[in-house]
């Protein structure tokens, strides 16, 4: 177990450099953090500080790796000649966001069913100066598994440094089962390292995970440790479980260092609900917990809820 590779996954609105500080001032075990998608086209000429921003990696034990989201080989080109000289060597690209707001511009997995698009970009990024390594993140495909095939062919022919298979098509969301037979037969032709991804809720499933599939040695949590953040350190063997007074501590920085960041921090931010709307999935009566979450909009409100939720329910 401790020999593996545990990466945090790209969740957007969640796993951002504040959620990432925190989680590494309060637990270990992560090895290195995909940021969130930072979306760009050819035109977007981004910030060096607010690609630094994004990646920051002060206060962190783990390596911090930029996402693009884009369908433009000149915006990734670019963005590698711009984190080249601020010490990024690693970029990955989404292939894989199912939402419908992105895969309608043939962005994320609405690129899958587009393989000479991808097959053009990749063309295009290697036979420039290319200054990165490129990773990719996808899934099975868009509406169809086989999908997946075409590319994985493609993506032979080019340098990439390793490849995340989320094994589901975008259109299923999170829903239902992820797909092990195609996930397996992907790992059988990719000619590159290959990092599996995709419903690891427990020390179990991991270990089931690491049983059917023992040649891989980098695993992406993403939910999984949303719902439980002692879930990294559990898998590589350590003795840690739910305390009440560090679950307290935890969610009481983030919900700090949030209201920090915000203009007026006053103002309970929202997005802590949903965080709990995984958290509330360790515990027993997990609709009952988040239902008591919806209802919070000060922190006074939070501090008192999350304290009878402590007391009252038990972390399972």
């Amino acid at each position: 177990m401790h020999n593996n590779t545990l990466i945090l996954a790209p969740l957007q609105g969640l796993t951002d450099a504040i959620y990432r500080k925190v989680y590494n001032k309060h637990f270990s075990g992560i090895n290195i953090a995909i940021t969130p998608y930072i979306s760009l086209n050819e035109n977007n000429s981004i910030k060096r500080n607010k690609i630094i921003k994004l990646t920051d990696r002060e206060n962190v034990d783990f390596k911090i790796i930029p996402q693009l989201l884009t369908n433009k080989y000149k915006a990734i080109i670019d963005f590698s000649d711009t984190v080249s000289k601020i010490n990024i060597q690693d970029i990955n690209l989404n292939m894989g966001c199912p939402y419908p707001i992105v895969t309608k511009k043939q962005k994320g997995a609405g690129m899958l069913p587009e393989p000479q698009l991808i097959n053009s970009i990749l063309n295009n990024i290697f036979s420039s100066d290319f200054k990165s390594r490129l990773s990719l993140k996808l899934r099975l495909g868009l509406t169809l598994k086989n999908e997946i095939f075409d590319i994985i062919n493609i993506i032979n022919q080019y340098p990439i440094s390793e490849i995340t298979i989320h094994p589901r098509v975008g259109a299923e969301y999170y829903s239902g089962n992820v797909d092990l037979d195609f996930f397996e037969r992907c790992l059988k032709i990719s000619k590159h390292k290959v990092v599996y991804n995709g419903d690891i809720f427990s020390v179990k499933d991991y270990e089931n995970m690491k049983q059917r599939f023992p040649e891989i040695t980098d695993w992406m949590l993403g939910r999984g440790i949303l719902q439980n953040p002692w879930l990294a350190q559990q898998i590589k063997g350590d003795n840690v479980c739910f305390t009440k007074d560090s679950f307290v501590a935890f969610h009481r920085d983030l919900l700090e260092t949030i209201c920090n960041s915000q203009k007026d921090n006053n103002r309970f931010p929202q997005r802590m609900k949903e965080y709990w709307w995984y958290f509330s999935k360790s515990f027993n009566k997990p609709q009952e917990i988040f239902d008591k979450i919806k209802s919070i909009n000060t922190k006074e409100d939070y501090n008192i809820i999350t304290k009878q939720i402590i007391e009252e329910y038990t972390w399972i």
